[in-house]
């Protein structure tokens, strides 16, 4: 398989994920899905989806987010991903590589683009005070931001990932856990609020 044929963006969700500017918004033969959890029903979709002709472009480029995704979906993705219709053009965004099984990571390319740009909103978060940091938590489990959540938890991996220090403790246990199903964003966010110092970036 042409390896340009499927590319792997890590981000939080579309809008932060480093598309190309053509393909940012949907059109005829641009296709985005958000999703939460990707499931069978939405990977035979996309198979079905994928297998139609382009209208407009040489290719139909599909975008697909997601935050975690079933074993039964990613193994018939993994076929899709084998053998792609050579009119089609996959960009997975997820929040980190382990939400993807090995062998459908093996399948994409990946271009190095994390470690490029500093998350805003993590970099926010460092330079609170231990106060501000747990009262911002709270706010945001209570109105169930999950977004900010995932993108404070994974801004954090990434300042770290540039960092040629060895990674910090709390960083470590959220990087191994954020996007593993059931567990608790807010005690992750919370162990950082305490472990990391104010203004403290170098992680």
């Amino acid at each position: 398989m042409d390896e340009h044929h499927a590319v792997l963006l890590l981000a939080t969700d579309i809008s932060t994920a480093p598309l190309p500017e053509a393909i940012q918004t949907q059109s005829v033969d641009v296709q985005h899905t958000v999703v939460e959890n990707f499931g069978i029903d939405d990977a035979r979709t996309l198979i079905a989806a994928a297998a139609t002709r382009p209208i407009e472009l040489q290719q139909k480029i599909f975008v697909v987010a997601f935050s975690t995704a079933t074993s039964e979906a990613q193994n018939a993705l993994l076929k899709l991903l084998e053998e792609p219709p050579v009119t089609s053009r996959f960009y997975l965004v997820v929040p980190h590589e382990t939400v993807l099984i090995e062998t459908v990571r093996s399948r994409l390319s990946v271009p190095d683009t994390r470690t490029s740009t500093k998350s805003p909103v993590a970099l926010e978060f460092l330079a609170m005070s231990y106060q501000e940091r747990m009262q911002t938590i709270a706010t945001k489990a209570k109105e169930k931001d999950t977004l900010w959540m995932r993108s404070v938890l994974h801004g954090i991996e990434v300042i770290a990932s540039a960092s040629k220090d060895l990674m910090h403790p709390a960083v470590a246990l959220c990087a191994r856990y954020a996007d593993i199903r059931g567990a608790s964003r807010k005690m992750l966010l919370e162990d950082l609020a305490l472990s990391l110092p104010p203004q403290y970036t170098k992680v």
